[in-house]
Parts: C-alpha cells; structure tokens; sequence
C-alpha cells in the first residue's frame, strides 16, 4: 500500500497517458481530479491508475488520503468510451456462449427431478444474464445512446422486454413448481435468446470499432 513519500524535490509527477498533468496539490484527490477532467476534455475515460508503478488500493480510491506528495509518480490511463463499451460487450457475449451449456444442462436436471442441482446451475445462469444486460443498458448510457436505436436491425428496447419476460415465466414456473415449463423455458428459450443477444453484442461491438477504433489508436500514437 503507497505511504507518504520522501520525494527530494517534493512534487508528484502526474501522467495521463503519455501527457504531463498539472495538478493542485500532490495528493492522490488531486491527481485524480486532474486527470479525470483533463480525460473528459478529449472525450476519454479514466480506467486505470498506478502509483509509482503499482496498483492503487481500491479503498485510496474510493476515499483518497489526504497527504502529500502521495508517491513519486502517479499515471492515469484513459481510453477512448466506445472501445470501453466494445470490450464489455464482447465479453458479455462470450458470457453467454459459456452459459448456453449450462443453461441446457439445467434444463435436463430439471426433467430428470435433480432439482437442487438444478436450481445451483439455474443461479448462475440467472446471474449471467443480469450482468449481460447491465452491460447492454450501461454502455448505451455511457455512449449516450438511446436503447431503443443503439442497435442496428434491432430495437434494444425490445430486446430487453422480451428477455425480461423470458426471465419473469422462469420465476412464475418456479413459484408454481410446474418443472415441464420451466425445463423448456431454460433449456430452450433462454437458448434462443442467448443466440439472439449474442448476434448482437458482436454486431455493436463490431460497429463500435469500426467508428471508434482509428481515433484511439491516433490518440495512443
């Protein structure tokens, strides 16, 4: 964990990327205000940022301290938002192409009467899918995105509704232990879906890169 440095000259070297930053101040808060703005200003975000070489706690990052100089060198990297929400979506899509597995073998643990087995694979599934629609929701808003048009050939917002509803009949089958229902909503729909969402988020990532992609690498340059 970073402690107060003895640095001769008494100033903190702040970086974001590969620009010298001027902050007020030498603590941890002053750096990171700093960066942050000067990041906005180029239409970046902050992702990352090391002191001295090293990972910052995430409680100095969530409560900064107050002295200073708070290391000899603080760099800050930023990324460009459409790359961010790109990698996200990416990831979530393959997500959901590890979950698709379990969500058929939940499906056949429920047929078979294995139901507290099934519930444990059911849990995961259940968690994924929140995650990868957060991902969705979250990365149209931080692109400025309206759901409803962010995707092409697709309208997110009935994307979203229609697994929703997807999710509310699992619930409902649960609750009425009708374990046919269920067995098909998990094993069948949800698949249907996972294929559905999956097209998707490698679409608008892909369309992410391409109008994303150049003006990062020009600014990593």
């Amino acid at each position: 964990m970073p402690a107060p440095s003895s640095v001769d000259d008494g100033a903190v070297k702040v970086y974001l990327d590969n620009e010298t930053l001027t902050t007020e101040g030498e603590t941890l808060g002053a750096a990171l205000r700093a960066g942050v703005a000067r990041a906005r200003e180029r239409g970046r975000l902050v992702v990352e940022i090391n002191a001295d070489g090293a990972s910052i706690p995430e409680e100095h990052l969530a409560d900064p301290p107050a002295f200073e100089p708070y290391a000899e060198e603080l760099r800050l990297v930023s990324v460009e938002p459409g790359l961010l929400v790109r990698s996200t979506l990416l990831d979530a899509a393959e997500a959901l192409e590890a979950i698709r597995e379990r969500q058929r073998r939940a499906g056949e643990l429920i047929q078979t009467g294995e139901t507290a087995e099934a519930m444990t694979e059911l849990t995961e599934v259940i968690s994924v899918w929140s995650a990868v629609r957060r991902a969705l929701e979250d990365g149209c808003t931080l692109l400025g995105l309206p759901l409803s048009d962010a995707i092409t050939g697709e309208d997110g917002r009935r994307l979203v509704e229609d697994l929703t509803g997807r999710l509310t009949d699992i619930r409902s089958a649960l609750q009425a232990e009708d374990w046919s229902s269920l067995s098909d909503a998990v094993a069948y729909d949800l698949d249907e879906e996972a294929e559905r969402w999956t097209t998707v988020l490698r679409e608008f990532a892909a369309r992410l890169e391409t109008n994303h992609g150049d003006n990062d690498r020009e600014t990593e340059s």
